[in-house]
């Protein structure tokens, strides 16, 4: 019998790190919250990789008027963005023994840029995604359409797209838990689990874990990327063991807080 049709939803991080990549590979449909609220400074629009000894941020900048602003509204300033990215990445990672894969790939995710920030993270998403062979369905939550806020949103969005079992970010079940819209009666939803597993990096013998996945395609290359997210893939968890675990380890004068509106992923 055929699974029950999984989707995530998540909005589109700048180089994301490998647990994104993983989430990917655990769904049949992958929905970018693209006309979801931007944040600077945010996995938007940086991440982290070597830099010298140890890893620093790697940003791109954008301009967008107002204090508020949709990733798909938000203006990336990409002009010479990618040979300068190169540069750093061939000093930095002068001895990383896929060099040249992540150069060429890198030029092919910024051969034209869209004029959008959501459009130029998903695009080199969706480049990696095919690169590394996973095969997800993606779409855009600008298309599918949604109704309502936070948590009612994203419910809307499982709706439309006929979701059955939904995958979901592990740092997203606090703000769910306190919205009170979810479990849905008709979509199970259960939160990634993953777990780094080390791999040889050039820089340093002391493992660094959630750097960008460009880190893990320079060290390791595609198959080792691969091997990487089957290794750091664990069991998703139920509703109930995440809705437990927050609130065992979640004072009671916490939990009226308000969490962060984003969806992130990593720690």
């Amino acid at each position: 019998m055929d699974r029950p049709l999984t989707v995530a939803l998540m909005q589109p991080t700048f180089m994301p790190w490998l647990g994104y990549f993983a989430l990917i590979e655990s769904v049949d449909r992958f929905v970018f919250l693209d006309d979801f609220q931007f944040c600077r400074e945010t996995w938007g629009q940086r991440n982290r990789l070597f830099t010298g000894p140890a890893a620093g941020w790697i940003t791109l900048p954008v301009k967008h008027s107002g204090t508020r602003a949709n990733y798909c509204d938000v203006r990336p300033m990409v002009d010479g963005f990618c040979d300068k990215l190169i540069g750093q990445i061939r000093r930095f990672y002068a001895r990383a023994p896929y060099l040249p894969l992540v150069v060429e790939h890198l030029r092919t995710c910024f051969e034209s840029p869209p004029a959008d920030l959501a459009g130029v993270n998903i695009a080199f998403i969706e480049n990696t995604a095919r690169l590394i062979g996973l095969s997800a369905d993606f779409g855009r939550s600008s298309v599918v359409g949604s109704t309502g806020k936070r948590s009612a949103r994203l419910a809307d969005i499982l709706r439309r797209t006929g979701a059955r079992r939904y995958h979901a970010a592990s740092g997203s079940a606090g703000y769910m838990l306190e919205d009170g819209v979810f479990p849905l009666p008709d979509v199970e939803t259960r939160f990634q689990d993953f777990v780094p597993a080390s791999y040889p990096q050039v820089q340093t013998t002391q493992f660094v874990p959630y750097l960008s996945v460009l880190d893990v395609l320079l060290q390791v290359g595609i198959d080792g990327t691969r091997a990487a997210i089957r290794e750091g893939s664990r069991e998703f968890r139920s509703w109930d063991a995440a809705a437990a675990a927050i609130q065992q380890r979640t004072p009671a004068s916490e939990r009226s807080k308000p969490h962060d509106p984003l969806l992130e992923i990593t720690p």
